[in-house]
């Protein structure tokens, strides 16, 4: 798809809820987002994306402390922003760490309507500011729980589901796009994200990985998500 596209027709449904596969077995979360109505006239030239988190990101892990928060809020604030820009029609892409009317924005709270969780998000009518540029969008990741599972893989050859040496984990993060134009979420939810156990893998690679998961997750079913070549 060209970047100069014109967006898609959309369903004018007041809200689209897709569900999709439990979280993990035996947890209360499971995929879930929900997209609003979009202008099928706006065009996908010269968008731009903020991406911000609650001053202290809270994250989650069930087993133990040896999970690399530190590490994860890196990958989150200085990678992620460029694997969205490859990912999506977004041209600019950025990590804001102020919103500078930050006091301003009155926030309330959303239930997720199949997960015992709730999501933050700026009330309708609200503008997010940032001291050098007006965005059109803004991604916030509101919390992230990581859950441990048992490394299951299916064998494509002989269709036998083996248990795999590695520990796995799910990474479930709520988050909310904010059209900072017509001053409403235009989606939010929770991500469903399996990848190898992060503390025992110290390279770069699967890190990588995770970002480029959450974009498509994040974005999916949206009309920024690029189309796989």
């Amino acid at each position: 798809m060209a970047k100069n596209a014109v967006l898609k027709k959309w369903p004018y449904l007041f809200f689209i809820l897709i569900l999709m596969y439990a979280c993990a077995a035996g947890n209360h979360f499971k995929r879930e987002f929900v997209i609003a109505p979009v202008d099928s006239t706006q065009s996908l030239e010269n968008l731009s994306l903020a991406v911000i988190t609650p001053d202290s990101l809270t994250i989650s892990y069930d087993q133990n402390n040896l999970f690399p928060i530190k590490k994860y809020q890196y990958y989150i604030k200085h990678k992620l922003p460029n694997v969205i820009k490859t990912k999506t029609h977004f041209q600019k892409s950025d990590f804001q760490y102020v919103v500078t009317n930050i006091r301003d924005i009155a926030w309330e709270t959303t239930s997720l309507t199949e997960n015992e969780a709730k999501i933050n998000r700026p009330v309708d009518r609200s503008v997010l500011e940032f001291p050098n540029y007006n965005y059109d969008y803004v991604l916030i990741f509101d919390h992230i729980d990581v859950f441990s599972q048992k490394g299951r893989i299916l064998d494509s050859i002989t269709g036998v589901v083996k248990e795999h040496t590695t520990p796995e984990v799910l990474h479930c993060i709520r988050y909310v796009l904010w059209d900072n134009r017509n001053k409403i979420a235009m989606a939010y939810g929770m991500t469903e994200i399996p990848s190898v156990a992060l503390e025992y893998y110290i390279g770069t690679q699967r890190w990588m990985d995770l970002m480029g998961t959450i974009s498509e997750q994040v974005f999916e079913n949206t009309p920024f998500l690029l189309d796989p070549k």
